[in-house]
């Protein structure tokens, strides 16, 4: 019998993590169409070549991110979209998969319900053609699996021996995946494991929303410094554009701190009189690298390891434990 390939895939708003047997990686959600007016000019300079989907050239990744017809936003239905079929697919080219894989993925908490079936449906039997620079590979997804983002998260965290020394015997245990547009909670029974539906929920605020308050006042001193550049004020504060070097680390301070303080107050104004029920908060997503520190100094929660692949590493565990043959 021989064992499937899995490709776990996570994707976001913002980035893409995937997790093979081969690879684990992650690569920015954005895609572009090969023959933009950019398209000569900047393969000449980059030396680098599309990826072609089912006939048709996509740049993807840190080259979509030069074309003037990037997308980088995915629809609801984020698994359903073009979007999410041509990541897909270059992460079984970076994962270097040919033939049948077993596709392990995740939607929003809020989604899951009413994008399940849609998603399996879609992506269940569904092949792909996939060439590089003249080398051409085929995949089939020949099975689907799903878990809901957050909860995934939270089983990741179980498995791990940091989480598990400090599992509660009792009350409660949440996980906050914070996500660039989005905030999962996931909250289940500490001795169960059984969710708690009503404290499973997904908040509209998400790391984005702190990248664009910093920026906001960023280009109220430079009026032109451009949009792509929140990444890299959130991730230092400082540095140089056009020749002028900046220094807004006290205003990134600043607000990372009200950010958390907003975020963890929606939390509890959701969690109402069950706050004080809860034994252990964790946090995962990306948003964890940034927020981390702060909210658990105001909350007194623990950042699980590896934040970022939290959710794709669940997915990957959870195809793993199918034990699908052949």
């Amino acid at each position: 019998m021989n064992r499937n390939q899995i490709l776990a895939i996570d994707v976001g708003y913002k980035k893409v993590k995937y997790v093979s047997h081969q690879r684990e990686g992650i690569i920015n959600a954005v895609i572009a169409p090969e023959k933009t007016v950019m398209s000569d000019t900047y393969s000449a300079v980059s030396k680098s070549t599309p990826l072609i989907v089912d006939g048709t050239a996509y740049w993807v990744g840190d080259d979509a991110l030069y074309q003037p017809s990037a997308v980088t936003s995915a629809q609801n239905q984020r698994m359903t979209t073009e979007l999410a079929k041509v990541l897909v697919a270059a992460a079984a080219w970076e994962s270097g998969l040919e033939g049948d894989i077993v596709l392990s993925t995740g939607l929003p908490l809020d989604l899951f319900k009413d994008e399940r079936s849609i998603t399996e449906t879609t992506w269940l039997g569904h092949k792909l053609s996939i060439e590089k620079a003249g080398v051409q590979r085929k995949v089939q997804v020949i099975a689907v699996e799903l878990l809901p983002q957050g909860i995934a998260a939270l089983l990741y965290a179980l498995s791990l021996q940091t989480i598990a020394e400090k599992w509660p015997s009792s009350g409660l245990v949440t996980l906050i995946d914070l996500g660039e547009r989005t905030t999962d909670v996931a909250t289940v029974r500490a001795d169960t494991l059984e969710p708690i539906r009503g404290l499973c929920f997904s908040i509209e605020m998400g790391i984005r929303d702190l990248k664009q308050q910093i920026l906001r006042i960023a280009k109220q001193e430079l009026p032109l410094i451009p949009e792509f550049m929140a990444d890299e004020l959130l991730k230092n504060g400082t540095g140089m554009y056009r020749r002028q070097r900046y220094d807004f680390s006290q205003v990134r301070k600043d607000n990372i701190e009200q950010f958390s303080h907003q975020v963890v107050g929606e939390i509890q104004t959701r969690f109402a009189a069950s706050d004080p029920l809860i034994a252990l908060a964790l946090l995962a997503g990306g948003g964890a690298e940034v927020l981390g520190d702060t909210i658990c100094r105001i909350y007194n929660a623990d950042v699980i390891e590896e934040p970022t692949m939290a959710n794709v590493i669940a997915y990957f565990q959870k195809a793993i434990t199918k034990k699908v043959f052949v």
